[in-house]
């Protein structure tokens, strides 16, 4: 059976308490007149532990040592009646100390009037500027929603104090860029921030999106990549041809992996692919056995088969990742559903690693009991996996306190006291306890097996254009205590690269010239030929032998340029998209809890609701 998931999005600032039950309730069952607009007062998203349900379809992000949760719904249980809201605040916990989940402190803080409650909205970091910026994803919250109408389209800013708390702005800037660029709002597209630019992949466009949408009754696809460049403030619309034909997608999971690559690569990890003109729910989910990888430093998309345990294809799943002392990058896929609720979707209650560069998947064994969607999971303390909230993806019948499948994922106590839980990626185990002082992450035991008696690379590369894409690494000692974030040069890798060939060039050509001079010994024709040779020398940035796909930024082999662009996964005549540029690269990683150099947190795994 399907369920149209949708939930509530907040955004806030200033005041900073954790809420007792009492207050909460009294706050939740007010409402005021805001701009001309009926919402409910502070709905704060932390309820007493004992009576706390369920939360999901909100967004996530690590910067420094706390995580931040924002909008999205939680439900509890008072005198019986259960509770559903979407909260309209943002919350924080504290990293740098340890805890466990019936212990843990969360705080919460309030939203100025004016900022959107965003259902399933992103959270983007721009370190320059240390701020959390969101609004150009999402849609009105259907939960406790007075008038169930759309938010003009726009960006608000967090400015983040250090101490887990920050003010909520409009970023009036970059609303016009929106606004100038012709953009709209994409519902349930696939996320993530790498460096000082962020991407959203697909999405469409309901009644909810956006105001001019009021009269739309279908969901309609937004084809497409867009970029947020943090240091321009400009956004970009580019194809997304390269990834199929419609260049749609929804609700599965872009990840940045800034190890590879000049500028990293970004992951598409199964969800949908809609129609050219409509989008329906679980209608052609992607497999995990062939990857499509996107090289923002050319702005080229790639295909690549991967081996292993492969996991079946779903959506609304949680994906975070970390890189090990060998030189490997390790994902973590978890949860998740393929759109039918009720018994069928228990083994999705599953842990799934894929290593790099080897494109490997490992199932993590353990008997499923807790199947859910609608999560996010962030790195946290070097080495541990953060679950953050899930909706209960058994709950297939309505009931009397719960009347709507919507309402029915969100009345059962989560397994997970306050929605949390802690994985650890290097023994593979699940806690209730966080630790902050936990050692630096390494690979577990399957993923050294496979390597101790395996090659690092895949068989079969999808191209000798991404061979040589993923050549070009980032890596560093992460048993080394440095707090600094590396950053991928734009010069350091290419120089390297090709330093090597031009003086293998340069010094074969003078040697070459000084045994003619030797024999001939004609100073006159030495001279000669020696001014003839420097002039034919290639360049270092114009060298016919510079490896194709190598670290220089922009620059790639012109045979493998664009490649699979629209020529995989046809599932539908070509549409046009919106016109713009290829989406410029970016330098630099994302940011993450602690500034550990081995971890990466990736922020905005998508969670999506049923349409």
């Amino acid at each position: 059976m399907r369920v149209q998931l949708s939930l509530g999005f907040a955004l806030a600032s200033c005041l900073s308490s954790v809420v007792s039950e009492n207050t909460f309730l009294a706050a939740a069952r007010s409402e005021q007149l805001k701009d001309g607009r009926i919402e409910e007062r502070q709905q704060s998203g932390v309820v007493a532990a004992n009576i706390f349900l369920r939360r999901g379809y909100h967004s996530s992000v690590v910067v420094g040592n706390f995580v931040y949760i924002d909008g999205g719904a939680f439900s509890y249980v008072q005198g019986g009646s259960l509770q559903i809201l979407h909260s309209t605040t943002t919350l924080s916990i504290d990293m740098s100390k340890s805890w466990t989940n019936s212990s843990v402190v969360i705080n919460t803080f309030s939203k100025p009037s004016g900022v959107p409650y965003l259902d399933d909205g992103t959270l983007w970091y721009n370190a320059k500027e240390n701020r959390l910026q969101e609004g150009f994803v999402g849609a009105a919250p259907r939960f406790n929603n007075p008038e169930e109408s759309a938010y003009p389209l726009g960006m608000w800013s967090f400015k983040l104090d250090g101490q887990g708390g920050g003010t909520w702005s409009e970023d009036t800037a970059a609303t016009d860029a929106i606004v100038s660029a012709g953009l709209t709002r994409p519902y349930q597209g696939l996320s993530a921030y790498g460096g000082d630019s962020a991407i959203n992949l697909g999405g469409y466009g309901n009644a909810r999106t956006v105001p001019e949408n009021v009269n739309v009754t279908d969901q309609i696809p937004i084809p497409g990549i867009v970029q947020y460049n943090m240091t321009t403030g400009t956004f970009t619309n580019s194809s997304a041809a390269g990834y199929n034909v419609n260049g749609t997608a929804e609700r599965g999971v872009l990840h940045y992996v800034p190890f590879f690559g000049p500028k990293g690569v970004y992951i598409i990890l199964s969800g949908d692919i809609s129609r050219r003109n409509l989008y329906s729910a679980a209608e052609n989910i992607q497999s995990f056995g062939t990857l499509t990888l996107y090289d923002p430093a050319t702005g080229t998309f790639f295909n690549q088969t991967t081996t292993g345990n492969i996991p079946n294809g779903r959506i609304e799943f949680c994906v975070t990742g970390a890189n090990s002392t060998n030189g490997t990058y390790e994902i973590f896929m978890y949860a998740g559903w393929a759109g039918h609720l009720g018994s069928i979707a228990l083994p999705y209650d599953e842990m799934y690693i894929l290593t790099l560069p080897a494109f490997q998947w490992i199932k993590v064994p353990y008997a499923p009991a807790r199947p859910r969607h609608g999560l996010t999971c962030e790195t946290v303390g070097r080495r541990q996996m953060l679950v953050i909230g899930g909706v209960d993806t058994l709950q297939d019948q309505a009931t009397n306190a719960a009347k709507t499948l919507d309402l029915v994922t969100f009345s059962t106590k989560d397994q997970f006291t306050q929605g949390l839980a802690i994985f650890d990626m290097t023994s593979l185990s699940w806690s209730d306890s966080y630790d902050a002082g936990a050692a630096a992450y390494e690979q577990s035991d399957p993923v050294k097996n496979y390597y101790a008696s395996n090659s690092r690379e895949p068989s079969n590369w999808g191209s000798p254009t991404l061979k040589e894409l993923f050549s070009v690494t980032h890596f560093t000692n992460s048993t080394t205590s440095t707090t600094s974030t590396p950053s991928p040069s734009s010069s350091n890798p290419a120089s390297t690269s090709s330093s090597s060939n031009t003086g293998a060039i340069a010094g074969g050509v003078v040697g070459g010239v000084v045994g003619l001079a030797a024999i001939a010994g004609l100073i006159f024709f030495l001279m000669r030929r020696r001014k003839r040779t420097a002039a034919e020398l290639p360049s270092q940035s114009s060298s016919p032998n510079f490896p194709a796909g190598s670290a220089e930024m922009g620059q790639g082999d012109g045979a493998y340029q664009g490649e699979y662009r629209g020529d995989h996964k046809p599932y539908a005549a070509l549409m046009s998209e919106a016109p713009g540029s290829d989406v410029a690269g970016r330098e630099g990683f994302a940011q993450e809890l602690n500034s550990q150099p081995q971890h990466y947190e990736m922020d905005a795994r998508q969670r999506h609701e049923l349409a």
